[in-house]
């Protein structure tokens, strides 16, 4: 039977691997027509897949402790989700920032990074915790 921490566990390192897919789209089919809608379309779907994966865990540790933050696996991916969301967020909002593209850029990638590295972070975390 599967248990909950097996699900928890595979969304969040789908939700990793899309970050990085996201990156390559943004790093090597820039020239391509279709690379922006692709990149923003499957960079919602892997902000979808890593708010599922914390959910799981919110619910998984609800029925069992019920205690929520109390350690560094936990902490590290609330932010890991955090900064998945500002991403995202200041991918959309692009336009109204009024930022210039070098700025935006600096801003947006460097978000990107940071997320990324919390989520594996948080994978080894993880593994500590099995």
């Amino acid at each position: 039977m599967v248990e909950l921490w097996q699900i928890h566990a595979t969304f969040m390192v789908t939700g990793l691997i899309v970050v990085i897919f996201v990156s390559l789209i943004a790093r090597f089919f820039r020239t391509k027509p279709w690379w922006f809608r692709v990149h923003r379309i499957v960079a919602t779907l892997g902000l979808i897949i890593v708010l599922v994966g914390f959910l799981t865990a919110f619910y998984m540790v609800s029925i069992t402790s019920g205690l929520h933050f109390t350690i560094p696996h936990h902490w590290t991916g609330l932010s890991a989700l955090i900064f998945a969301t500002l991403t995202v967020l200041v991918g959309y909002l692009r336009p109204r920032l009024h930022l210039s593209r070098t700025h935006f850029r600096w801003i947006h990638i460097g978000l990107a990074f940071i997320t990324a590295i919390l989520m594996l972070l948080n994978i080894i975390f993880g593994f500590m915790l099995v």
